[in-house]
């Protein structure tokens, strides 16, 4: 018997130390520990690019605070309160947006931008503390957290928000990921019963930590239960989820919203598994188009690395590895002249995102995860040495729609090893299968961009796709010929009634009935397939002149169309500075009284049959 109680309380003191291990309790935690102060400063004092980065973060804070310092309450009225609705003695509550137009942006903004400043004055509280910046932190977390516990939160499982009730995907970004933050920082200046400064009250006065704790709770709730899965929707609303799971108080609690990005999500909420499903092979990207792909690996390095900083034992850069993985992937479709090709709500241009490349090759080396270190340490060092990326830029306020993280270049990254970059040539022929896209290239020995060759054909169901049909688009004399129509103002007439159906693609119409059908918003079509291919893709060429492709769609969605179709697209060389396509589109209805209308823009100028 004295043996069966010495293993029980072996097994429960085994199970509270593991259990310590993932319930982290002295703050802050969530982008640092105190144990990581030491490092960082040292980092100030002896890499050039971090010194110059804090002399500028502090500069810019406090320009920010000039204001703050003569005057808290003059610096809290400028937030966008109804106040109007202000109860005796209390702090306003906020207005909410039910849309965003130019003449409410400065509003909007300015409630963003000071979250941003009580993120970085809740680092330089860290870093310094020096009490100025807690007590601007805590007064502008104080204010938010009274304000916006006045308002009711919507119930639409669509997109309800709280400050913005019709777009909470907007609002987890930029307001909802940025509170804990504040929290997580300063929390030691609170625990020393520091008060902030009240509004309402006009003077300091208790901090209410029951208030803080709702306001976590709710945006963690909203991020896991409304909006949907099988998007990136639920990857942008992820830091929401996962830094205001992190500043709950409740074990239970902070465990339970972990686990829906962490294990198993929600009907609303894809967690980081079925994230991770969608890249199977090294060099898949999220089945979206460019910005929207690009996006949810960006954002997930982030976490990713994050997360591991956390909680080190969870290994997450080496379970999820592919998804950082993919971030430069989409430099493989670019045009000679930089451009990219152009599906769905796909932009034409795509910025390098170098602060992520950083951010996978540090999760790389935390993780000891080589694909990361040996693909993006080069990618790193080259975009440093040739002037293209500057960890020491701190930049101006972020006005765009994400989470605010400029901070963690200095908490996180330290000076990389130095690299040789050697440029790969991309390959003759390439696919992107989840968007149907089969692309040639032929690029000219002179090096000149009017030089180079390239087209695709392509075409699927996506979340940002549209109903395209089988979609081509060249290249040539240093521009775009064959041009894509692309992405429209959401919402407006020209987007909703052309831009993303059939009229606006290089395609053909059966009876003018081709159109998508069922899937996201109506669009929904069936993939281009491959038949065949020479070279087939990523794979050596017969020619160095030569190259084709031939692919089916099938045209089925809706009445009246019922076509299976055919393309054939060659790509030929005839000198260093000269090239042609030939384009045969094959099309045929299994309906009587058929006919086929071929919508074709700005190729005839440059094509030669």
């Amino acid at each position: 018997m004295n043996r069966f109680i010495k293993i029980l309380v072996f097994l429960y003191l085994l199970m509270a130390s593991l259990s310590c291990k993932t319930q982290i309790s002295e703050r802050p935690f969530i982008w640092v520990k105190q144990e990581d102060k030491a490092d960082i400063l040292h980092k100030i004092e002896t890499q050039p690019w971090a010194k110059t980065f804090y002399a500028s973060f502090k500069n810019r804070l406090d320009n920010d605070l000039a204001l703050y310092k003569k005057s808290p309450k003059k610096f809290l009225e400028k937030l966008p309160f109804d106040w109007a609705n202000q109860q005796p003695g209390k702090v306003p509550p906020f207005k909410t947006f039910n849309n965003f137009t130019d003449a409410n942006f400065p509003e909007r903004f300015t409630l963003n931008k000071y979250l941003q400043i009580g993120i970085d004055a809740g680092v330089l509280y860290f870093l310094t503390e020096e009490k100025i910046y807690a007590q601007c932190a805590l007064d502008i977390l104080h204010t938010f957290n009274e304000s916006i516990t006045q308002l009711q939160p919507s119930e639409k499982k669509g997109n309800g928000g709280w400050i913005y009730p019709n777009d909470h995907l907007r609002e987890a970004r930029v307001f909802g990921a940025q509170v804990p933050v504040i929290y997580d920082f300063i929390a030691t200046f609170l625990n020393a019963g520091n008060q902030p400064f009240d509004l309402g009250k006009n003077n300091f006065t208790n901090f209410s930590d029951e208030k803080a704790q709702t306001v976590f709770l709710t945006y963690a709730k909203l991020a896991a239960e409304h909006g949907h899965t099988g998007s990136n929707w639920s990857v942008l609303e992820s830091f929401s989820l996962v830094q205001n799971a992190l500043a709950l108080k409740d074990p239970k609690q902070r465990e339970k919203y972990l686990d829906f990005y962490l294990k198993k999500g929600t009907d609303t909420q894809d967690a980081l598994p079925d994230i991770s499903k969608k890249y199977k092979e090294e060099g898949d990207v999220y089945p979206e188009t460019s910005q929207y792909s690009v996006g949810v690996a960006i954002f997930s390095a982030r976490l990713l690395l994050m997360l591991d900083r956390y909680q080190s034992n969870l290994q997450l850069g080496k379970k999820h590895y592919k998804i950082p993985f993919s971030l430069d992937c989409w430099n493989r479709v670019v045009y000679p002249n930089n451009e990219i090709i152009r599906f769905g709500d796909g932009k034409r241009k795509l910025d390098a995102p170098y602060v992520s490349y950083d951010m996978a090759y540090h999760l790389g080396q935390q993780n000891k995860v080589t694909q990361l270190t040996e693909k993006f340490g080069p990618l790193v060092s080259q975009s440093i040495t040739e002037g293209k990326y500057d960890r020491a830029k701190v930049g101006e306020r972020s006005e765009d729609v994400t989470v605010y993280y400029t901070p963690i270049k200095l908490l996180w990254f330290n000076t990389t090893q130095d690299y040789t970059f050697e440029k790969s040539a991309l390959p003759r022929t390439d696919k992107f299968p989840h968007a149907g896209v089969f692309l040639q290239r032929n690029l000219s020995p002179t090096e000149n961009p009017d030089d180079g060759l390239m087209c695709f054909v392509g075409g699927a169901q996506m979340v940002h796709g549209h109903a395209s049909g089988m979609d081509m688009e060249l290249y040539g004399l240093g521009e775009v010929l064959g041009v894509d129509h692309g992405r429209g103002q959401y919402r407006t007439d020209l987007h909703e009634n052309y831009s993303r159906l059939f009229a606006a693609h290089n395609t053909v119409v059966v009876n003018g009935a081709s159109q998508g059908d069922g899937g996201w918003v109506n669009l929904g079509m069936n993939s281009t397939e491959l038949m065949t291919m020479e070279p087939m893709p990523t794979k050596e060429a017969l020619s160095p002149n030569y190259s084709f492709s031939r692919t089916s769609f099938m045209d089925d969605k809706g009445d009246k169309a019922e076509a299976t179709q055919e393309r054939t697209m060659a790509l030929v060389r005839t000198s260093p500075t000269s090239g042609f396509y030939v384009d045969i589109f094959r099309s045929k209805s299994a309906l009587p009284d058929e006919y086929h209308d071929y919508l074709e823009y700005e190729i005839n100028r440059f094509r030669i049959l």
